[in-house]
């Protein structure tokens, strides 16, 4: 348990954040994403730069027209969902207040529908807060999506159900800058693009 513990990015040998072990391995981390951009088939690598868009397109419908709240109850009901599950559950929600998920998530969708901002609803949930953002402006290149197969995809490694430290300013904003500066090396024009088809690419690897 302790070797997976300080096995974390970052993690210094007292199980703290430690920049300067990060920037050691950031540049690694930055190969490996590209590497794994460079392996998506051409369908995947169309997919992932219209995902956001597509989802979008989601959040509209879901919102009936509002792509603030439509974004914001989808990326409320996303922790541990799959993609098709996040939609019905974000739709059922909007339209009966009703949805099966954890009181964190419902409270926070209920605060959504009552007029909150969603980023002030999530602003202490990196992943959901950001996925919210790439979904309510896909051409927007400073929110990117950090979650679990994310995080996998620029280590290199399947962590199974371990905890990520993803809640960590330091290591969320490590994985956040890594797919920045992929996306800059290959040439992609958002960041979202390159986490949304190597996700894709990782997901049919294991598949």
């Amino acid at each position: 348990m302790a070797k997976d513990k300080f096995a974390l990015v970052g993690n210094g040998d007292n199980g703290r954040w430690d920049k300067a072990k990060a920037s050691a391995q950031f540049k690694t981390h930055v190969r490996n994403i590209a590497k794994s951009y460079r392996e998506a088939s051409p369908e995947l690598v169309a997919a992932g730069r219209d995902w956001y868009s597509m989802a979008h397109d989601h959040a509209m419908r879901i919102g009936q027209g509002d792509a603030v709240r439509g974004a914001g109850v989808i990326a409320a009901m996303s922790p541990q969902k799959d993609w098709k599950t996040n939609l019905d559950l974000a739709d059922s929600f909007v339209k009966t207040g009703r949805a099966g998920h954890t009181n964190d998530s419902l409270s926070k969708a209920s605060r959504i529908m009552a007029g909150e901002d969603p980023a002030d609803v999530m602003k202490t949930a990196h992943k959901t807060r950001n996925f919210y953002k790439n979904i309510l402006d896909p051409s927007d290149p400073a929110p990117i999506t950090v979650d679990r197969h994310a995080h996998d995809i620029a280590v290199n490694r399947r962590f199974g159900d371990k905890d990520r430290g993803l809640s960590s300013n330091g290591r969320y904003s490590h994985f956040h800058d890594a797919y920045t500066a992929a996306a800059n090396s290959l040439g992609v024009e958002t960041p979202n693009q390159v986490q949304a088809t190597t996700w894709s690419h990782w997901r049919g690897r294991a598949d």
